[in-house]
């Protein structure tokens, strides 16, 4: 079939594509694990941090110095309170490389991380969204089908495990030379 999209969140068209492609989904294991912390790539959560603050230096910078960027995620942890805790570090070839990605006063990274926690926070809730949607749906469908277990001619649906998102979200943001000894003026 085909299916007329829109690029917009949730636009007209994407329910039927959606519709269509689960109809015709076999049953069985999902081809990539999922993120054991419930964010939504195989990433996991660290990598969607890395990507926010690589987006968020192409947003600042624009131009060549981004493509001399290289963004990791280097630390996530769940603190005591139930927040958690990201360190992204941003590897630079040279050290004028790192004075224009600090900034004055360390403004521009400032402004990176701040968001790039933002982008991250939006993507963790929309993610417990989607899941507790996704949760409603499957719990409203076993219901119709009699619980799924020989009430209808599908198979229950496959879900993926979810974690609960974060009471809150810290992100630290380091800039490096690498490699170490690079030119100094």
């Amino acid at each position: 079939g085909v299916f007329a999209l829109s690029s917009l969140k949730g636009g007209p068209g994407l329910d039927a594509l959606r519709a269509r492609l689960l109809a015709s989904a076999a049953p069985g294991p999902w081809a990539v694990p999922p993120s054991p912390d419930g964010a939504p790539t195989d990433r996991g959560w660290p990598g969607v941090a890395a990507q926010a603050v690589s987006a968020e230096l192409f947003t600042a910078l624009r131009g060549d110095v981004p493509y001399t960027l290289d963004v990791r995620p280097i630390g996530w942890a769940t603190l005591a309170d139930g927040s958690v805790r990201g360190e992204v570090e941003v590897l630079v070839p040279r050290r004028a490389v790192r004075g224009i990605l600090v900034g004055t006063g360390g403004g521009r990274i400032r402004a990176v991380g701040i968001a790039a926690r933002a982008a991250v926070k939006e993507a963790m809730a929309a993610a417990a969204a989607a899941a507790a949607a996704e949760a409603d749906a499957a719990s409203a469908a076993e219901m119709v089908d009699g619980g799924g277990e020989g009430g209808g001619d599908r198979p229950p649906p496959r879900r993926r495990p979810v974690a609960a998102p974060p009471t809150d979200f810290h992100l630290i943001v380091t800039v490096r030379v690498d490699p170490p000894g690079g030119r100094r003026r």
